[in-house]
């Protein structure tokens, strides 16, 4: 029996680029609760068992960085802004199957400190990544449209969607005039 979409919930991350995006996989390089990490001008995602967490960068001083490593004179600032906040899938399975979508033709290599165990090495990248049995009969699916980062839940016929709660840990979010999710951060986002 193939996977069926019976409901599709989708939601539109409010980070993005137009640049091409992957979801590089971990092979050591990160903690070992960590999956995939996502990376945008503004922000590092890092998909993992049990939720995701968004490491938000100041977009001016990433800009600020990556001049000052390519003009002389320029200095990147002395202090960086940063906001991390964690999105937890309560009562969520914590075993799935994952599956991977179409792989970027090259791959990513991080070697970082002395110690090998900590070094990942030919880890692939993938334009979406779709989490089965989440919770019973759901799946996530993570993707970009636009350089955004969206995410869909699917459910299979009969699922029980009152079963995916959302916990907010490091931001307070809110809701805005139209009835959207709006997530405020120390870290302005453009």
């Amino acid at each position: 029996m193939g996977w069926r979409t019976f409901c599709l919930v989708t939601f539109l991350l409010v980070l993005g680029t137009s640049q091409a995006q992957y979801f590089i996989e971990n092979k050591g390089q990160w903690p070992d609760q960590v999956l995939f990490r996502a990376e945008l001008p503004e922000a590092l995602i890092y998909i993992e068992n049990g939720g995701l967490t968004f490491d938000i960068r100041d977009p001016e001083e990433q800009a600020l960085i990556a001049e000052a490593h390519h003009t002389e004179g320029v200095y990147p600032p002395d202090l960086l802004h940063y906001h991390s906040y964690h999105l937890a899938f309560e009562q969520a399975n914590p075993v799935f199957d994952i599956l991977k979508g179409e792989s970027s033709l090259g791959h990513f290599s991080y070697f970082l400190g002395n110690d090998p165990s900590h070094w990942g090495s030919k880890a692939k990248a993938y334009k979406s990544i779709r989490l089965k049995e989440v919770y019973p009969g759901i799946a996530l699916h993570y993707y970009f449209v636009n350089g955004n980062l969206k995410y869909d839940l699917e459910c299979e016929p009969g699922a029980d969607l009152s079963q995916v709660k959302f916990k907010y840990e490091g931001v307070e979010p809110e809701l805005g005039p139209e009835g959207e999710l709006l997530i405020p951060t120390s870290v302005p986002i453009n």
